[in-house]
């Protein structure tokens, strides 16, 4: 049984300690519950070199955007500092070539615009929400670089992996991910919701259904011609078919409603029912931030580092809308 582990997005907090127990660090949670228990797995990574810890500041390069995602769970950290392109490349290569075993494949790009991307315009001009196009993007194209090297990996060396273990950089696990054992049509994922909307933390199963989620990237926004919107009342279900937003405004019964028809889960979802995979839920995880939730306030913290943040762009998330608004630090008004 040969098995190959793919890790992609931001590093963000893989290097960090946890605040739980600051002897472990995100890192070490993975290589206990990923690689430990899938022991002659080959390793493939794809990041890029902006924004993640590193020896108690978080860095980013010059000319990248910092992004203030306003959800009560801001991506900051107290001492942040911008360094240079081919440095912040450097401090990530070298410290995980040291740290991961079998690591056969490691990519570690400069920030990619994903506004530039052939899928961007298409994506932003169907007027679905749910997601960002640029984070979608961001994601599936890692996803599909990963699928070449590993394709390419498989080629050189006469042979095909039986099963694919797909996670983040930022997961936290609390018990060990492996693929599922015999099981050809089934995909082990965080959970579910409704018959079309899968979590996409992380996804194991056998090569034939993983390929199909390492290449969702190809046909991006196949979801738009089956729109759906998800609705939470106590439970969780998803309604299909598009409802004027203006149906719940004002409406104040509990529920949450929110169109998600280009969001990743859905994308994820719905190709798993289309090519009737089933879903089962693996082990419980956390996307672990740089902050706990309602932590110190985010213009506390830029304001602590405005001097060394003079001329980068910050760029905030409205959660409704993931409309992006770039806003100066010099605009930041002091508390």
């Amino acid at each position: 049984m040969k098995t190959a582990i793919v890790v992609h997005g931001n590093l963000r907090t893989f290097l960090m300690p946890t605040r739980e127990n600051p002897n472990e660090t995100v890192c070490d949670n993975f290589l206990k519950h990923v690689v430990n228990c899938n022991p002659d797995a080959d390793i493939f990574m794809v990041t890029d070199c902006n924004d993640f810890y590193y020896d108690g500041s978080v860095y980013w390069c010059d000319g990248s955007d910092i992004q203030i995602m306003n959800n009560n769970a801001f991506r900051l950290y107290h001492d942040m500092k911008t360094e240079s392109k081919e440095t912040c490349k450097e401090i990530i290569e070298r410290e995980l070539r040291q740290r991961i075993p079998n690591l056969k494949s490691l990519l570690v790009e400069y920030p990619y615009d994903s506004s530039m991307d052939e899928n961007y315009d298409r994506l932003k001009k169907s007027g679905h929400g749910g997601h960002a196009p640029p984070m979608l993007i961001g994601q599936y194209r890692k996803l599909h670089i990963l699928y070449n090297m590993l394709s390419s990996y498989e080629e050189e060396h006469g042979f095909r992996y039986d099963s694919i273990i797909k996670t983040r950089f930022d997961n936290l696990l609390s018990r060990n991910l492996t693929a599922p054992q015999n099981s050809p049509n089934q995909m082990r994922v965080p959970g579910v919701k409704g018959e079309y909307f899968a979590h996409d933390w992380y996804g194991s199963g056998d090569r034939n259904v993983m390929e199909k989620y390492l290449r969702l990237y190809e046909n991006l926004g196949f979801t738009v011609t089956n729109p759906a919107w998800i609705e939470e009342c106590g439970g969780s279900k998803i309604h299909k078919g598009m409802f004027p937003k203006e149906n719940f405004e004002g409406v104040n019964d509990g529920c949450h409603r929110a169109d998600i028809t280009i969001s990743s889960e859905y994308h994820l979802g719905l190709m798993l029912k289309q090519n009737g995979i089933s879903a089962t839920g693996g082990p419980h995880v956390l996307i672990y931030r740089y902050l706990p939730v309602n932590h110190d306030p985010a213009h506390v913290m830029l304001q602590k580092n405005k001097d060394n943040l003079q001329g980068v762009s910050l760029v905030n998330f409205t959660p409704d809308t993931m409309t992006p608004t770039r806003i100066k630090i010099e605009d930041i008004p002091n508390d």
